[in-house]
């Protein structure tokens, strides 16, 4: 499937292009994130991203694809924390690994599910289509004081940083929203980037934090958006100034 369906302007002229996704990697990460097996791998409560909270999934659903999955005819599901056998998968499923019939099966099983985690994805990056870029710093302050003033005020903030990954090469977007949810881009070039994950951080304090976990450090492979902050349009107006 593509993620997004369709190009998505993003400010400062990035494009944010459709990605040919199989079906292995959507269910991995759908299968670790929504149905929440990396968290039960942890031994941490399946829910921990809360994607019921956002219409994605409910625990009967859930079980109702887990059943489904365990018992599908073209071979035995390698994650364990589906099939009930002894083992831990970790930050990697085998879902990338899985045999076509297989995975097309465990596809067609969660099909609503992987439609939901696509459309939230998409809700994301479609509310930074007329942003604004501002300096970093400058979103920091104004979502400090919007915080500051009435707690919910950044629950509907959407912020884009972009920056290097880890090993200092790969160049990386984050896009946060407010209430926790996370997708992350990766680019080949300053002009294009593509999906990469989406996942929600809802741990305590508040959701809201992960609008100030910036995409690694600048870097002057972004040109013009580094150490830039694009923010949703309607959000800044309303609280952009001091």
């Amino acid at each position: 499937m593509k993620i997004p369906r369709a190009d998505v302007r993003l400010p400062g002229g990035l494009v944010c292009a459709p990605n040919e996704v199989s079906e292995r990697v959507v269910q991995e990460h759908v299968m670790k994130h929504v149905l929440g097996i990396g968290a039960v791998s942890k031994g941490i409560q399946w829910n921990e991203e809360r994607w019921d909270e956002l219409g994605v999934i409910s625990e009967e659903r859930r079980r109702e694809i887990l059943s489904t999955v365990a018992e599908l005819p073209d071979g035995a599901c390698g994650v364990p924390e589906i099939t009930g056998r002894r083992g831990q998968s970790g930050d990697r499923l085998a879902c990338y690994e899985c045999m076509p019939r297989l995975a097309a099966g465990c596809a067609d099983a969660a099909r609503d599910v992987v439609s939901g985690y696509a459309k939230v994805t998409e809700e994301v990056l479609s509310a930074l289509v007329d942003g604004v870029l501002v300096e970093r710093s400058a979103f920091a302050s104004a979502a400090y004081r919007a915080w500051a003033r009435r707690r919910d005020a950044v629950r509907t903030a959407v912020v884009a940083t972009f920056g290097v990954a880890k090993d200092g090469r790969s160049a990386i977007a984050r896009v946060c929203r407010g209430d926790g949810v996370v997708v992350e881009l990766y680019s080949d070039r300053a002009e294009r980037a593509y999906w990469r994950t989406t996942y929600r951080s809802v741990r305590e304090p508040n959701a809201a934090r992960v609008l100030f976990d910036h995409a690694g450090r600048a870097s002057r492979i972004w040109g013009d958006l580094s150490g830039k902050s694009a923010v949703s349009r309607a959000w800044w107006g309303q609280h952009g100034s001091p």
